[in-house]
């Protein structure tokens, strides 16, 4: 699970936010997005730590997959299929880039991959 925590530590809370919506999981524990980071990072973390089964692996390996992005050949790939560079320039960080190219368009995502 190291993977999940640290795009959990990473990434932008609009950008958890999204990402777990697109999950289309149940948390075991509400999480209010609009606390403070270090508050919805800690709930985030008990909540995906009370996850099991399906829910948790599909989770677990989405978020394996953006976080592989996150390094220098994975930030080149993803610039590399992306149309608009300027869109990926405004995002926070690489996980954030990574992260919001999976969810908005996962054709160039794969393709980066």
């Amino acid at each position: 699970m190291p993977v999940l925590i640290r795009l959990i530590r990473n990434t932008p809370v609009p950008s958890l936010q999204a990402f777990f919506a697109n999950q289309a999981v149940d948390l075991t524990q509400p999480v209010n997005w609009l606390a403070p980071e270090p508050e919805v990072v800690q709930s985030l973390l008990q909540a995906v730590d009370e996850m099991d089964g399906m829910a948790l692996a599909r989770v677990r390996s989405n978020a394996e997959r953006v976080t592989k992005m996150t390094d220098e050949a994975g930030q080149t790939a993803l610039y590399s299929v992306v149309d608009d560079r300027t869109r990926l320039d405004g995002l926070g960080n690489a996980h954030d880039r990574a992260l919001w190219l999976f969810l908005n368009d996962p054709t160039a995502f794969l393709r980066a991959e």
